[in-house]
């Protein structure tokens, strides 16, 4: 348990980075519309705000009893993080040859498609390698005042 407040010394500062938003454009491997992705990073906390948006009420009765529990949805949890993760696209063609938007039912639409799934977990991951380079460098690159490296 932590201590309250008032309790802690006054000169102690808290220290924390809330670090800039981070998207990366990947070419999507192969296209012969040359389509490309942006993708977000998603903190564990949002990460973790899509995971609990990604699950459903399940109503069971046990011994007579109603019994209330909230499963994962698989497809909702899907749907949801790609929703999430694709911020914008281009060179994306729909079956009519027409542009399509970047809207939550065409990104739907997009994970459908063959090899799309495993295309964007691989950019997802690596962005994920990516911000966290970027992060450890900014952060060893601070002044020491400032939790950065002393070296």
């Amino acid at each position: 348990m932590h201590p309250p407040l008032a309790f802690l010394p006054r000169k102690v500062k808290a220290k924390m980075r809330i670090f800039k938003e981070r998207t990366q454009v990947f070419d999507i491997p192969e296209d012969p519309d040359k389509g490309w992705v942006e993708i977000i990073y998603l903190n564990p906390g949002k990460q973790q705000e899509v995971v609990a948006k990604g699950r459903r009420l399940d109503i069971a009765f046990i011994d007579g009893k109603q019994e209330n529990r909230l499963i994962p949805d698989e497809i909702l949890l899907r749907d949801n993080n790609v929703d999430t993760r694709i911020v914008r696209w281009g060179n994306m063609f729909g079956e009519d040859d027409k542009e399509m938007k970047c809207n939550r039912a065409n990104k739907i639409k997009f994970i459908c498609e063959d090899g799309s799934p495993e295309f964007l977990a691989e950019k997802i991951e690596e962005l994920d390698v990516i911000v966290k380079e970027e992060r450890e460098k900014e952060v060893k690159n601070l002044p020491a005042s400032l939790g950065g490296s002393p070296e």
